[in-house]
């Protein structure tokens, strides 16, 4: 028979910390579009468009600029 002990608790293991959210609250309660120049409130706008604060048409634009520096929005992994 397998030597189980039944009558002993099991050892508590504590976990790390609990996850932040990236976005702060704040940032949520009036989301726009974070490319220069357009600031268009995304109030209305898609889900999608509200987490990665970029309106639809810039998520289709091949180049945005994007704090002082050119990028690219990558609709596949959201970057």
């Amino acid at each position: 028979m397998i030597g189980l002990r039944l009558d002993r608790q099991n050892d508590v293991i504590p976990l790390g910390p609990a996850k932040r959210s990236r976005a702060s609250h704040q940032n949520m309660q009036n989301p726009c579009c974070q490319v220069e120049g357009c600031n268009l409130d995304l109030m209305l706008a898609k889900d999608y468009h509200r987490r990665h604060r970029i309106c639809e048409g810039h998520s289709k634009s091949p180049k945005v600029i994007v704090a002082g520096m050119e990028r690219r929005f990558c609709q596949q992994c959201s970057r």
